[in-house]
Formats: C-alpha cells, structure tokens, sequence
C-alpha cells in the first residue's frame, strides 16, 4: 500500500476545536510526530489517544504509552495526579476526538473531494464501484475505499476492512488529494459509523440502500442497526444530498437532518424522487427507466434535465438495478452529464464475488459472497427470475463465522427456504475450516444456529467441514448443465480456486 509522509504538527493546532472538558498543560507547544490509539505502534513523539474498547480499553496503557514517549495524552479520564509528564486532555467522548485529531492532521482531504459514501446492508461495493466506474468514462481521477479494494486513482490494493480506522481514513483521502483525485466513493459499515471513524469528513451525498438482519452480534437490534448506518445523513454537507431506497422500510422513515440538504428518494413507488421502472431483465443483462420526478431539483442540477434515462447493465437482477439506478442518480446529482452515466454502466464489467458467472466445460459456476438475508433473497430471486430451475442447481455455502448466532439462524432460515420452494436436491454446507482465519473461524454455536435455521423448513444440509470436501461432493452430484452456487463471505473467497483446481488438477 502506498505511503504517505505524516507531517510534523504542534500540539495546540493537532487539538484545535477539540471538546475539551479538562486541560493539563505541559510544554503545549510541543511537536507532535504522529497519533497512536495502540499502545504498540507509540513512538516517541507520539499523541496517544486512550480509547474504550469492546474488548480492552486503552487508558489501562497510557503508562506504557508514555514509557514509549508519547509527548500528550487524549483520555475521558484525568490524570490521577497533577504531576502528569505530558500535557494531559479530557474529553467526552476519545473515538469523536480521535477523529478529529486525524482530520486535522491530515488538513481536512474530504473539503477537497466529491466525497460519496454509501451504506446499508447489501449493495454498497456494487454502487461504489459503478459510481467509480461512471466518474472515469466522465474523465476524472477517482478514489475508491471498499470492503474488496481501496483505489487512488490508478493504484489498486486489498482492503483490510470496509471502513478502516479515523487515522486510516483520513490518511488514504490525503493520498488521493495528493495524486490528483477530485471525485472519491466510500463504503460506510455500521461498524464505521457506531465506532465514529468517519466523524471528521465531510460527505457532499449520502446513499441507503437497504436494512435486513446483520451485525447483530455487534448491534443491540435492527432497529439499532439502521439508527448506526443512519448516522451518515448527519455527516453531509449543506448542499449535498441524501439519497434513500424508497421501498426500504427502515430508511424511508428516518428524519432528515434539519439544514440545507436534499432529502430524496429513489424506487419503484410512483412518488418517489427517482422512479425506476420499465424493467427488462435477461441473462445477457438489464435495461431500465429512470425518471427524475422532482422539478425543483433542475435549478440546482442542469445534468437533470433531461428527466427520463434508459439505462442498461450488464449484471444480473433486480437488486443489481436498483444498485444502478442509485449510481447513476448519485453521478447526476454531482454534475455528471448523462451521455457519461450511460456509459460507465455500460460498459462496467461488475465486481469481485458478486454474482458472477463462470463457464468450465460444461460446468457453471455462480459466484457470490451473500452473507445475509438480504443478499441471499436477491441472488435466489434472480436465479428465480431468470428461470433456472432447482434439479439443476448444486449450492454450497460457507456458514459466517465470528457474526454470532443470529445472523447465522437467519440466514439458514432464508437458505433453505429457497431450496426448498426451488426443489434443490443437492445443499451443502461448511466452516471452510483451511480457509479462514482466527477472526473469522465459525465457532460451534453459530454452526448449530444455522442448522437450527434450515431445519425449521425441514432441511438439513450435507455439512462438510472443510471446504474442499464440500466443493468435491457438490461436483460429484453436478450433471452436464447444472450450475454450482458458491455462497458465502470469506469461508468461500477461495471457492472458484479451489473448483477450479479440482476440475482441472495440475498435470493433467
């Protein structure tokens, strides 16, 4: 990944504007190298920001900190005694300041892009990358930060996280406005919002495209879980625009934020801001219509004019239109004309283990990384639209692991409904236990709440542990024709690989 060279700052304008309730003061002009919110990565020079973890919490290191270096200390304690070595500041909240301390550090780099994030729980790396995609055809230096890959304009690396840490963030959005980039796209995870890593930017749009169980390990409820993601129309400036899944009953009831900022809705409901229909779906692809409804947007967008857009992907199903129409409404809302926007979706060849299609011999194999019930419905509908039918389709899932024992029931309700009303003969599951690691190792529990979810429909999976021996058995049973189903998060980011490798061994 590339680098990028932190600058040297003084304290007073590293903490400037930050909510401080209690202040003791050292040498406050001090120098400040860098920012730690690890006690392990402290260097001498160092801020070091005590923060409260799930797991630990960091003010139980401020002394290993200092022992490293660190010049001040950012905490939501004070110091036990008045004879602290470093200047020493309490706030309310060290996550919040934490990102603050990074924007500042990095001298704000979102005030000088076309920032977009994108949240929900299906559809965010697929409108990221079609928006990306649509920015380019249009001529612009892009930057991308996904769950699959971050971009700086044409530097590509793999992502660690979706949404990394406020450092990170900030980071990766200087790097971009250092090498040219104007129009940049962010997915944005609940994680990201709830934990306050995205506070110090500034979003000109904000898109929402859905809710269905996810994170509830991490998230109280779905209603919590919605309020989390909802959390990014606060973070977008006046101006900008908010941009809703108008049949999504969780995100078409939320309040808009009270200021200068266009609160619009996109779906299939006659009344929505950006109506979609005049659907035509094939196994080559999709067209669509895309109204714009709303006439008081065309003083401020003159790329609206021209109210009616047939679009066409070359994607499969229906979430897969919505995901194009929410891109392409995003991309006019920032200017982009319409020749562009047709284009980039045109010719955008899709993303990474999201519905995709291979052919070996006379195998097929489709790719997917549904890990919720949400996505699991939208890869079934589609299967369901486009008429393949059950006798010929193998599916192999890779049950979630460390996502707790909710989102696993759920998803195995969900599964095996659809094997069951497609009369699938040949289901198969596994904790892909030579494919993933430690953090994401599926844990006894949330092996038996899968099971418990696809029994309620009477179903009972062939469970392999390993995924190799799951993926042998399912091409055993496959006749000439059948397509193979691949779904599954990381347990299944090695699948094609390794169907590969068994249909095709080295030597022969």
């Amino acid at each position: 990944m590339p680098v990028i060279d932190i600058p040297v700052i003084k304290l007073p304008a590293l903490i400037e504007g930050l909510n401080c309730l209690y202040a003791h003061k050292r040498e406050s002009n001090v120098p400040v190298y860098g920012i730690s919110h690890d006690s392990r990565s402290v260097k001498p020079g160092h801020l070091f920001v005590a923060v409260k973890g799930e797991e630990d919490d960091g003010h139980n290191y401020i002394d290993e900190a200092l022992r490293k270096g660190a010049v001040a200390i950012i905490a939501e304690n004070k110091p036990s005694s008045a004879s602290s070595p470093v200047t020493w500041i309490q706030v309310p909240d060290s996550r919040l300041a934490l990102s603050h301390l990074a924007a500042n550090l990095f001298r704000h780099p979102s005030r000088e892009l076309m920032l977009v994030g994108v949240t929900g729980t299906c559809g965010k790396t697929t409108i990221t990358s079609m928006l990306q995609e649509i920015y380019r055809t249009a001529g612009y230096n892009t930057g991308l930060i996904g769950t699959v890959y971050v971009q700086c304009n044409r530097q590509t690396w793999r992502a660690r996280m979706t949404t990394p840490d406020a450092l990170e963030v900030q980071r990766l959005l200087r790097l971009m406005v250092d090498n040219s980039v104007s129009h940049a796209v962010m997915e944005v995870s609940s994680h990201g919002l709830a934990q306050k890593r995205v506070e110090g930017l500034n979003f000109h749009g904000a898109l929402f495209t859905n809710i269905s169980p996810n994170h509830l390990d991490f998230h109280k409820n779905l209603k919590d879980y919605a309020a989390a993601k909802w959390r990014l129309a606060s973070l977008v400036e006046k101006g900008g625009f908010i941009l809703v899944n108008g049949d999504d009953p969780f995100f078409r009831n939320m309040q808009a934020p009270a200021r200068n900022i266009d609160h619009l809705f996109l779906g299939n409901h006659p009344l929505c801001d950006f109506r979609i229909d005049n659907v035509v779906m094939g196994k080559e692809g999709s067209t669509f219509t895309l109204t714009m409804q709303n006439a008081g947007l065309l003083d401020k967008h003159p790329s609206l004019e021209n109210n009616v857009f047939r679009l066409g992907i070359s994607l499969w199903g229906k979430h897969n239109i919505f995901n194009g129409a929410a891109a392409a409404a995003a991309a006019l809302l920032t200017g982009i004309p319409a020749e562009h926007v047709r284009g980039g979706l045109a010719t955008f060849p899709g993303v990474e283990r999201r519905l995709q299609l291979y052919r070996f011999g006379e195998y097929q194999v489709l790719d997917d990384t549904a890990m919720s019930p949400g996505s699991i419905n939208a890869v079934f509908n589609t299967l369901e639209q486009l008429a393949f039918s059950g006798p010929n389709l193998v599916v192999v899932y890779a049950i979630r692991g460390r996502r707790g024992v909710q989102v696993n029931e759920d998803n195995g309700r969900v599964l095996a409904r659809w094997v069951k009303k497609l009369k699938i003969r040949h289901f198969f599951s596994t904790c892909s236990i030579n494919h993933v690691d430690e953090q994401n190792r599926v844990l006894p529990q949330e092996r038996e709440s899968f099971s418990r979810g696809t029994r309620t429909s009477g179903i009972a999976p062939i469970h392999f542990a390993a995924l190799e021996e799951a993926l042998a058995q399912a091409l055993k049973v496959a006749t000439p024709g059948a397509v193979l189903l691949l779904l599954g998060a990381q347990g299944m980011d090695a699948g094609l690989k390794l169907v590969q490798e068994q249909l095709f061994p080295k030597g022969v």
